[in-house]
Order: C-alpha cells, then structure tokens, then sequence
C-alpha cells in the first residue's frame, strides 16, 4: 500500500465534491433560467390571447434570454473540468506548500524511477505523508454557498405550483398553447357547441375548412354557451377574397334549466367563402373557414323532330337550349340534360302533376328523356314544363329550369289565279294562270267552277282536277306555277252565261288532312263572236287612251306654265 493513499483518497473525495457542487450550482441556474422565462410567457400569453404568429415569437425570445442566462449562469460551472493534479495543486496554494504535494503524487507512478535520484523521491514522499495529517482539506472546497440560488430557484417553483393550484386549468392550457394548440385559456362564458346550416362544427384545428354552405342560401347559425350568459353576440364574416367584413348579431333564442343557452344569428345570402369568428360574452373562437358549395349549372337541350313531311324543310330541328320552343304539330322532341359544374342525383321532368324521371349517363353528367311513355313522343298541344335536378349535395340550381313548348302553326297554302280576257266563246278553252304556294308540300289543285245561266236562277257546281291529289309537291317544286285551259264546251254555255271559277289548293300533311285555301274569283262572260270583238276593241281603245297619257306626261304636253 502507497504512502500517499490516504491523502490521495482525501483529495478524490474533495474532487468529487467540487463536481457535485458545480453540477448542483449549474442545474439551480438552469432551473431558475426555465421557470423565470416559462413565466413570462404565461403572463404576456394569458394577457394578450396570443396568435400563433404572437407565440412563436414569445417563444424564440423566451429561447434566446434562456440561452443567454444558461451561458451566463450555468455553463461556467458545468463546463469547468478538474484532475486529481487540479485539486493537489488548490490544496498547495492553501497549505502554502511550494510544489511538494504535486511532487510526491508524481513521484509515486511507476515512470518516477526514471527521472532522478530515488533517495530525493522518497524524501518527497516521506515528508509529504508526515505532513498530510496537520491538513483540513474540507475547507478548500469554495467559499460560496449555493443557498441564494436555492432559494430564488425555490420561489420561482413555488409561484408556479402555487399558480397551478389555482388555475389548474389555465396551467394547462398554456403548456398546450406552448405547443401551438388552438386551446383557449377558461372564460367566464363557454362556447359549448356550434351549429352552422344544422351540421356541428369543429373548431380544432381552425385552419381546416369547418363548414361549407351552397351558394345564394341562407347560412344558419346555433351556438350553445354555458357558464356566464351574455345578453348577445356576435358573428363576424370576413370574405376570404378582399376581406370585405359582416357582423351577424347573435340572439338568445332558448334557455334550458340546467344553464344551457342557444344564440341564433343568419346570414340571409352566402354568395362567397368566408372565415368566421365568434364572440360571444368574453370567449371567442379562433377563425374559421366557410366553404363554398357551388349550385349545380345545368342546361337543358330540346331537338325537335317534326313530322315526316315537314323534315327537310323545317331548320327548327337543330337542338336549342332556348326555354322557349316551337314546334310544330305532331313533332317529336327530344329533351338531353347536362350538368357542367358537377353531377347530378336525380331529374325530372313535370308537366302539370305528372312527373317524368330523367335516366343518367354513366358519368351521372348527362340525363336523357327515355322515348317510353314520353310525353315529348308526339306534341299536339301547348306544352309548360317545368325541370327539377337535385344535385350530389342535395342543392338544386338557383332558378328553376322552366319554360314553354308551343304548337307553331302550319301556315295555310296559298294560291293565286288570273286570265287574260273576262269575254269568251261557249266553247272556248280560256287559259288559267296560278300560282300555289305552301310551307311543306302541295298535295292537289283543283278549280271549283260555278255556271250562272241567265235564263236559270239555280247555279250548277263542277270540279276540275288541275294536281292529282297522289301526287304531293314539296320541297324544290314549290312553289307551283302553271297554266290549266279550261274546256267550256263540257258545261253547254250559252250567250248570257256567267262562269265563276275558283282556285283551290290543298296543302300536304302526312297522315294529316291537309288545309284548303281558295283563290279570288275568276269570271267569264260567255259572249258571241262581236261580243268578243267588242271587248277587243274596248280594251284596245282603253290601251291607246292609256298609252296618249303616258306619251303627253312624257313630252310635258298639257303641263301649265
């Protein structure tokens, strides 16, 4: 066993306890450091409600004047490193002895052998171990005391269990808050539920979408508060394009007897997304955002297929998406349905009471009309319709989708006739000029002649087929110009007869009886041969008195000065 080995364990012991009271010296400080900074940002935070922009710079400050104080404070003395050659040398400086204990500790290892003379060595060693048991080397520990840093640490923890007996919950809340929770601190007045459109919304996190609302309806409010009840509150809106600001006031609407109490606020139109916020009493919620639920866009497209006769004439059969239609009789409408800005439920089509349901595509974007038990399969009447979509939301367009389907009107035929001279022969063959006219096709001419005998009151009726009614005009053929000569020889006239011809055509309509139009009367005078000269000569007389004016007005003749 060493000479030196009880000094030796001395000073190891004394080592030791300067580590203890250094650690002891810095963790204080540490501690002290903590609680001081924790405590001011529960103080600004309680006072102020802090964002969570407002937090985290509390907490990059509080982290900085932490850093600072454990620098300052702390490090020193959890940084410093002593050997066992440290603290011989503290124990020299105080016993006042040159260099004799260092010596005789290094003197003790094997390599002292080879330094020098072992007699010197032992002489060290010797005189250090007789001295060594006159040594107090407990008073070289350092002269400061730990108290003062025991004591502020102390407090410091002290005022925060004191304040966490008191406000528990306030406590709690702050070390979520330090988390960056959207907790709020207790209030007097609890918000305890919120209803938005009869949906219940959850507030945490706020920056999530916490409700959504259809575009021009009205948004709903119910909030549900316990504890102190205030007279009213308030909702505020705010755009989340251009910020534009509403305050909804919430009422009171019912309070039930175990303390619960509703308010009632409405937002009359929702026509963009909004972040709300509610005060009511002196709780608040953190902003919220309103979503906004698009109406389903539709449009409807109608292709009217009109009767076979009428198809390559009529241009109305291009599909429209007009609400307002014509057709014409018996037409076949087509009616497609196609949503553009999402899809679709449910279709249909009403007609009075009756419903019609509407089938979907496969991508439930496109509703078809199915041709069964179709009301549109053959339109004879005025039709006003009315369409109701339902949308993957349950929303229905802002306007309905209605309109009227009308019966256009297959415009009679018309047909005109003339002649060259009213006097004519009993047996002559006059010729008729016409001209027939119709929106789709012609199916027969024929002239209604009537004989007024003049030595008879009676009239007698005859018919001349002019265009065989099975063989129908329509499209480039029309319109119908001809000449027809009327026999008279069939009818026996005589001098003094007057024959009466009418014009009439008959329009073609399929299956349909078509609609006959008559021209103005045509009249023949029967006459005899210086009947029919007297006529001529008439009418030449009136054409050389007619050309004599024309000539004079020409030359100015006649004119006054």
């Amino acid at each position: 066993m060493s000479r030196l080995s009880p000094l030796r364990q001395q000073i190891l012991a004394l080592l030791r306890q300067r580590r203890a009271y250094r650690l002891m010296m810095g963790l204080y400080a540490i501690a002290l450091a903590i609680a001081a900074v924790l405590g001011v940002i529960f103080l600004f935070d309680v006072a102020l409600e802090a964002t969570v922009i407002q937090r985290l710079i509390l907490i990059g400050a509080g982290v900085g004047v932490g850093y600072w104080a454990v620098r300052r404070f702390a490090a020193p003395w959890l940084a410093s490193r002593e050997s066992l050659i440290d603290v011989a040398l503290q124990v020299e400086k105080h016993q006042q002895l040159d260099s004799d204990l260092v010596a005789a500790l290094q003197f003790e290892s094997p390599a002292a052998r080879q330094w020098g003379s072992e007699q010197l060595e032992h002489a060290v060693v010797q005189y250090v171990s007789d001295t060594a048991s006159q040594w107090n080397l407990a008073r070289d520990l350092p002269q400061q005391s730990p108290r003062a840093r025991a004591v502020a640490c102390g407090l410091a923890l002290g005022a925060w269990l004191l304040v966490a007996i008191l406000y528990p919950g306030h406590v709690a809340v702050f070390f979520e808050r330090l988390l960056l929770a959207s907790t709020h601190y207790p209030t007097r007045t609890r918000i305890e539920q919120i209803v938005v459109n009869g949906k219940n919304i959850d507030l945490v996190p706020a920056s999530r979408t916490s409700g959504r609302a259809a575009y021009g309806q009205p948004v709903k409010f119910r909030v549900t508060a316990t504890g102190e009840i205030p007279a009213d509150g308030q909702v505020v809106l705010r755009t989340t394009k251009g910020g534009t600001e509403t305050v909804i006031d919430l009422q009171p609407a019912a309070q039930s007897p175990d303390g619960r109490c509703d308010f009632v606020g409405e937002l009359p139109r929702m026509i963009d997304a909004v972040n709300f916020q509610l005060f009511l009493g002196d709780a608040w919620t953190d902003p919220a955002r309103l979503g906004l639920i698009s109406l389903p866009v539709v449009e409807a497209t109608f292709t009217p297929h009109p009767p076979r006769y009428a198809q390559s004439n009529d241009a109305a059969n291009e599909p429209t998406t007009a609400r307002q239609i014509a057709v014409l009789e018996g037409s076949r409408i087509d009616l497609s349905l196609s949503a553009k800005n999402k899809s679709l439920k449910s279709a249909t089509l009403l007609i009075g009471e009756q419903a019609f349901p509407l089938q979907a595509s496969a991508d439930a974007n496109t509703w078809q009309l199915p041709a069964e038990k179709s009301p549109l399969e053959r339109v004879t009447e005025a039709i006003s319709y009315r369409i109701e979509v339902e949308d993957e939301d349950g929303l229905a367009p802002d306007r309905p989708l209605s309109g009227f389907i009308r019966i256009k009107a297959d415009r009679p035929p018309q047909i005109q006739g003339s002649i060259i001279t009213r006097f004519v022969l009993p047996t002559a063959e006059p010729k008729i000029s016409f001209r027939a006219a119709d929106d789709y096709g012609i199916a027969s001419v024929a002239a209604q002649v009537q004989i007024h005998r003049e030595d008879q009151p009676e009239t007698t009726e005859h018919e001349v087929i002019i265009l065989a009614a099975d063989q129908p005009l329509t499209g480039d053929s029309l319109p119908l110009r001809g000449e027809h000569p009327l026999s008279l020889s069939q009818f026996t006239l005589s001098k003094g007869d007057r024959v009466e011809v009418r014009l009439r055509v008959t329009d073609f309509r399929g299956d349909a009886v078509g609609e006959d139009m008559l021209s103005e009367p045509l009249v023949f005078h029967v006459t005899d041969e210086s009947g029919v000269m007297a006529a001529i000569s008439e009418t030449d007389e009136l054409s050389a008195r007619k050309l004599d004016d024309i000539i004079k007005r020409q030359l100015g003749i006649g004119a006054s000065p």
